[in-house]
């Protein structure tokens, strides 16, 4: 007999911030990965079932909200592709060139890493670790398949690093991977010929607004101004060939800035160009740091959602990183029109993910990297894989005690981990406080533009 999901998500969504008159209601179901907005009778319908009308109830059949499966099938179909998509998930690996940094950022979340003492902070990679990272990422079984390798830090790009990611680079090559590096973008200048030699598919390089603004954040370790340095850098790459990614990395501080941002953006020639990004992302509290500037992602939702009605100019050129967007997670699914998937986990730090340091240590989560309390293993001077590993690798939504008694668990994956220990000092609790603010504040402005698309 048909019976209505046991894996129905129920969304209901703001009228203030949808603009209806009359209530909507958001419906996901994991299991049959449709997601629906439906009109008060049809929801009505859906929760009254078996009564309704026939054309209402073969729609919802139709979506899976309601299914001849029984709940024991329904939870083996789950399992089958939650395992699916563990098993699934797309293989990262990075290369950690160094920890030096020629910027002292006034937001930086690696500050407790300066503690490690100069010779730690001023090492550079060497040709025997790079060789053991490649040789390492060889007999990793998860990275089976990998074709995009990423150079990370610190600042991947310095002076003092140039040869050695050259060296990355050529060996890469043999092994046709492509890369991608996340830069301050102040010596990318210099990268450029060097870059636009190999196949590098993008750089990410951040902004934090016009000059006055960026300059009082990302600023050098003497104080001095990096935008002119980074916007010229940035030029060169796009004359190129190589797109960029331009992140806006947003507190109190700077939030009220981006109209005039967004103003310089367009005047500079960059908005219309094919090569070139711009997203803006909250900024996150690093481990022993906070700061009154900071925002909630609950007040960025709120800030970001009447910034927009106030200067919507500033959204046609800038989008605003609401939660993860990739293939499979709700947000992607609302912007494409595609099918969600259930989410054992956040992103590949619990998958696929194994970041390589210049000292043989191996990290699963990019945010950890360079603190050894998140070491899951050495490369160097054998591959070997510690406690930490499966701690991480097995961190899933049916391992987090709250996720399991969570209905949005299958759609947020359980938050990100490295956030959930710097608030609760353990790994195996969830991260809400993102997911929460997306499916109060942003899911009901997606379904608005959805609405409005439609008219």
């Amino acid at each position: 007999m048909a019976r209505t999901s046991s894996h129905n998500v129920v969304i209901p969504l703001s009228s203030e911030i949808t603009a209806s008159e009359d209530p909507l209601y958001l419906i996901c179901n994991p299991l049959s990965g449709k997601v629906a907005i439906l009109e008060e009778k049809e929801y009505s319908t859906l929760a009254s079932f078996p009564c309704g009308t026939p054309s209402t109830l073969s729609l919802l059949k139709e979506y899976g909200f309601i299914t001849s499966l029984t709940e024991l099938e329904e939870k083996e179909l789950l399992m089958e592709k939650y395992n699916a998509q563990k098993a699934s998930g797309e293989p990262t690996a990075s290369i950690s060139v160094t920890y030096q940094c020629n910027m002292r950022c006034t937001y930086c979340w690696t500050d407790h890493l300066l503690s490690r003492g100069a010779k730690w902070m001023n090492a550079v990679i060497d040709e025997k670790t790079v060789n053991a990272a490649f040789r390492a990422i060889e007999n990793i079984p998860e990275l089976e398949g990998v074709t995009l390798l990423s150079l990370y830090g610190g600042e991947p790009f310095l002076p003092s690093t140039l040869s050695i990611v050259q060296y990355i680079l050529d060996h890469g090559d043999k092994k046709d991977y492509t890369f991608h590096a996340n830069t301050n973008g102040y010596f990318l200048e210099q990268f450029v010929p060097l870059l636009s030699s190999h196949e590098v598919t993008g750089l990410g390089v951040t902004l934090d607004g016009c000059k006055e603004v960026h300059d009082q954040r990302r600023r050098k370790k003497d104080g001095s101004g990096t935008f002119d340095n980074i916007v010229r850098g940035i030029e060169e790459a796009l004359d190129a060939g190589i797109r960029i990614g331009v992140r806006v990395n947003v507190d109190e501080d700077n939030l009220s800035h981006l109209p005039k941002f967004a103003e310089w953006i367009t005047s500079h020639g960059w908005a219309h160009r094919d090569n070139i990004t711009f997203s803006i992302a909250l900024v996150l509290e690093g481990k022993g740091m906070s700061s009154p500037s900071f925002l909630s992602y609950t007040e960025m939702a709120r800030r970001i959602l009447d910034l927009r009605e106030k200067e919507p100019r500033v959204f046609e050129v800038m989008l605003y990183e609401w939660t993860y967007m990739k293939k499979g997670f709700l947000s992607h699914a609302l912007t494409t029109g595609e099918d969600i998937v259930p989410r054992p986990f956040y992103c590949s730090a619990h998958c696929k993910g194994f970041g390589f340091d210049l000292f043989g240590d191996i990290y699963s989560c990019p945010r950890a990297v360079g603190d050894t309390e998140f070491s899951i293993g050495r490369f160097v001077p054998q591959l070997e894989f510690n406690e930490k590993y499966h701690q991480w690798f097995n961190r899933d939504v049916l391992s987090i005690p709250e996720c399991r008694e969570c209905e949005l668990a299958l759609l947020c994956g359980g938050g990100c981990a490295y956030r959930a220990y710097l608030e609760h000092g353990d790994i195996y609790r969830a991260d809400c406080d993102n997911y929460k603010a997306f499916v109060s504040y942003g899911v009901p402005f997606f379904v608005r533009k959805i609405l409005e698309l439609q008219k």
